[in-house]
This record gives structure tokens, sequence and C-alpha cells, in this order.
């Protein structure tokens, strides 16, 4: 066997004992009880009312094993706002299990939502369905439409407004490129 084969040969094994034996670490949630709603909205960069259109888990591109903090985005048809610059269709990410912190919404339910960093939903916070979030509307009162409320959410004019949140490079992403860094090493070193 030549340098090269056995070069290659050992960076797919690397590669394929990646996929088999490296499960994504896990940890369980733990929480700060959030506070009033006025010291939440005070320290959210978005607080909103909300009803879900869809919510979409974001598959590992190579990763046989998924993990609890593996992102979905979740797309709102947003009515009332008291902070953020919100359109009426906007999108937020949150972990995919409660495990993780993940906020578990359902389509179709409607939330009072906050958000600290005005791209994602923790369980942590005040985030409620709007028929348990009574005191949260008494204290915020009325709240303002969104930015485009006059447009119609059917003609196809969605936007997240600058809250979506792109899913973060994988692990599964550095090997892919540890391995074919490798093989690229093995080819350059090869005898001719």
């Amino acid at each position: 066997m030549s340098t090269y084969a056995a070069r290659a040969a050992l960076a797919a094994l690397i590669l394929g004992l990646w996929f088999l034996a490296a499960p994504a670490p896990s940890y369980a949630c733990s929480c700060i009880v959030p506070g009033t709603p006025q010291e939440e909205l005070a320290n959210s960069a978005a607080v909103f009312a909300a009803k879900v259109i869809s919510v979409k888990e974001h598959k590992p591109l190579l990763r046989a094993i998924r993990s609890s903090a593996d992102p979905a985005t979740v797309e709102f048809a947003v009515n009332k706002v008291w902070k953020g610059p919100l359109r009426y269709t906007t999108s937020f990410t949150t972990a995919r299990s409660e495990a993780s912190c993940g906020f578990t919404f359902v389509e179709g339910k409607e939330y009072i939502v906050y958000s600290r960093d005005g791209k994602t939903v923790s369980l942590c916070s005040r985030t409620t369905l709007i028929t348990d979030a009574q005191e949260d509307l008494d204290a915020l009162g009325e709240g303002n439409p969104p930015h485009d409320k006059a447009s119609n959410p059917q003609d196809g004019a969605s936007s997240s407004g600058g809250c979506g949140m792109a899913p973060a490079a994988s692990p599964d992403l550095a090997m892919l490129g540890l391995a074919a860094g490798l093989i690229w090493a093995g080819l350059r070193k090869r005898p001719r």
C-alpha cells in the first residue's frame, strides 16, 4: 500500500470513528427565576406578542447523533410589540429541547415572547402562552403594532427584520475540514 493510500485510509478511519464515537455533550437547563414584566422588559432587546407560524429544527450536516442544543427556528406573526424593531413576520431561534433551555413553541399558538439578545428565545425568559400572560399584559400596557403591520403576510413579503440567527458552524464541519486537510497533505507528499 502506498503512503498516499495509507494516509487516505487513516483519514477515513479517523473521520468514521468521529461520527460513531463522539456524541454531542448534554447539559441540563438551569434557570434563574425571571424578574417582573417591567424588569424583563428593561433587560430584553425584544418583547412582543405573536402567533407561531412554523417551527423548523436544523438537522446536523454530518452528525448521526442529535443534540438537545441543536437550534430550531421559530417563525412568528407579530401582533403587538413592546420593545424591538420587529416586523409583522419575524424569526427567532431556540434550542431544540428544554434540556438545553430551549422553549417549546407549538404552531398556531400565541405567545408573549421575551428575547434578551433580539435573536434567541430561552426557557429561562418570561416567554409564555398569551393565555397565561395576564400579569405581563397588564404590566406592559397596550403595545404597538409591528413596523410593517399594513403589509399582508400572505403576499410572501416575510422578513426577519434582522432578528433571525443562522445556526453556528458545528464540530462536524471542523472534522470534515481536518479530514480534507489530511487527505490534501497526503496528496502533496505523494512520491512522483
